[in-house]
């Protein structure tokens, strides 16, 4: 069984798993990201998903919201969608004697 773009939709995410009577000892569940963004429970789909893999041996592949989200929280990019950024080297210089 594959499902995508859950989105932060975890009421709904919920009935789907019930809706194809999903059950982990005769199914396999391969998640393929985006869990966060958008709906308005993203943190309970996250929390899900680690379940699901940890617990019952789901799949859990990153999608690009996803992704995205974890830079954000590294301080690498912007919720807005800007540009990504590297992280910032420290650079050591050291004192010149004149």
């Amino acid at each position: 069984m594959i499902i995508s773009d859950i989105h932060g939709c975890y009421r709904e995410f919920i009935e789907l798993l019930e809706k194809v009577d999903y059950r982990s000892v005769k199914d396999r569940l391969i998640l393929l990201g985006d869990y966060v963004s958008r709906g308005p429970e993203s943190k309970e789909v996250v929390d899900l998903v680690m379940h699901l893999v940890q617990e019952q041996g789901a799949i859990a592949l990153q999608g690009n919201h996803d992704h995205r989200f974890v830079r954000v929280i590294e301080n690498r990019a912007s919720e807005k969608g800007e540009k990504e950024q590297e992280p910032r080297k420290l650079i050591k210089i050291d004192a010149v004697d004149q």
